[in-house]
């Protein structure tokens, strides 16, 4: 799982241990992070109810 979140693929919705990679993901800009506009997928989610 790790290795999804630190990539950018995922994000660290149910455990806090992640936190500090997704933190670093989005600062280097990986995966879905790397966009010029990126935007969360619980955003999203919430946005779409």
């Amino acid at each position: 799982m790790e290795w999804l979140v630190r990539s950018g693929h995922a994000i660290a919705c149910f455990d806090n241990r992640y936190k500090a990679v997704e933190s670093e993901a989005k600062r280097e800009r990986r995966g879905m992070w790397g966009y010029d506009q990126a935007i969360d997928p619980r955003a999203w989610r919430r946005g779409k109810g």
